[in-house]
């Protein structure tokens, strides 16, 4: 009777460690499969983050110099050139 209590005992303990071995080992193995495949696009996402702080960056810079060029230009009481006017002579090249 104790064989056979410690027969089956060893077949069930044996059942619940290999299901949660393989449970853990399976979540180990998804995570590791997420992780690498998450990894490929952290250079994209970072080329992108990159090129958006540089337009923003620029794109302030610039109009930042474009008032202050109009500042200037109302300081020395110069005419600015109307819009229609620049964007006329733009275009004509």
């Amino acid at each position: 009777m104790e064989k056979a209590t410690a027969v089956v005992g060893s077949l069930v303990i044996g059942k619940f460690i290999t299901r949660e071995l393989v449970i853990r080992t399976a979540a180990a193995v998804g995570k590791r499969l997420t992780v690498k495949r998450a990894a490929k696009f952290v250079p994209f996402a970072g080329q992108a983050l990159s090129a958006l702080i540089g337009y923003t960056a620029i794109r302030y810079l610039g109009e930042e110099h474009i008032r202050d060029c109009v500042q200037v230009c109302r300081e020395a009481h110069l005419k600015l050139p109307s819009p229609v006017r620049q964007l006329r002579a733009s275009v004509r090249g």
